[in-house]
């Protein structure tokens, strides 16, 4: 992975530095007022794979299940799987 990238999906800007700490990684959610650290790392899978965990922070569930939508968009344009949890348990995958 290249290092720290910035695009745009619509009107949320995702924001991701690499290995910012040996497999964590800075993501960032930006949409108007809101900007939103996630907590992202690589998983211990196979296949390189990057989980996201959004069942815990503190937006509306519009705002989440839009970025959810954005968050697998992203994805697409990585080179690996990634996994974004919606609760502890659950997740949905780009692949």
């Amino acid at each position: 992975m290249s290092r720290k990238t910035s695009k745009k999906f619509g009107s949320w800007e995702i924001s991701f530095s690499p290995n910012v700490h040996m497999y964590c990684h800075a993501l960032a959610a930006t949409k108007g007022e809101y900007r939103i650290n996630l907590q992202c790392e690589d998983l211990p899978e196979k296949e390189k794979t990057i989980g996201i965990w959004l069942h815990d922070i503190d937006i509306s569930a519009k705002h989440k299940e839009e970025l959810q939508v954005v968050l697998l968009e992203w994805a697409n344009n990585l080179d690996a799987k990634c996994k974004v949890y919606v609760t502890r348990e659950s997740f949905v995958s780009n692949s």
